[in-house]
């Protein structure tokens, strides 16, 4: 009997030596597991904020050249509307010099040439007329001009900004 119980407390000690063992071994296989989980958790963040960061920046960039473009819009609008406002002003003045040139000479002769008075200022009076009706129909065509420009550049800021969170929100799915 001591003969079996010295036997059966080494097949004890060999099935706890097994036990142990195999213990050991799962222990290693999950630390290894967790190894690579945290190794591949850490790689997927990382790619997760540069791609973030794309986006971020891509965005940025995007937002500036819209803002860009209206502003470039707005200052060729600007000048236009100056060269406009310019000219008729010249031509205001020289219309207006012409008059008083025309009242001057007419006076020095007024009682003989009443109809000759007559007749410059009703030309001075049309050409004032058509000067200023021609430089506000040119205000009024610039000013349309650059209200189309303005709500161009309003839409393409508007579609540029959608289609920026259109791929955001694409981006954002995909992670």
């Amino acid at each position: 009997m001591r003969d079996e119980a010295i036997k059966a407390v080494l097949e004890i000690r060999q099935q706890v030596q097994n036990t142990t063992n195999d213990i050991s071994a799962a222990v290693s296989t999950v630390s290894e597991h967790y190894k690579l989980l945290i190794s591949e958790s850490d790689d997927y963040i990382k790619e997760h904020v540069k791609i973030s960061n794309e986006l971020l920046e891509k965005f940025a960039s995007e937002t500036k050249k819209g803002i860009t473009s209206v502003g470039t819009r707005l200052t060729g609008s600007s000048d236009l509307i100056s060269k406009s406002i310019d000219i008729a002003a010249k031509e205001f003045t020289n219309n207006a010099a012409k008059t008083n040139q025309s009242l001057q000479t007419s006076s020095d002769v007024l009682q003989s040439q009443t109809e000759v008075i007559k007749q410059h200022l009703q030309d001075a009076g049309s050409d004032l007329n058509s000067t200023i009706r021609d430089m506000t129909e040119k205000l009024v065509t610039d000013a349309k001009d650059m209200t189309a420009t303005m709500k161009k550049a309003n839409k393409d800021l508007v579609r540029d900004t959608e289609q920026m969170r259109d791929i955001v929100v694409k981006s954002a799915e995909k992670l």
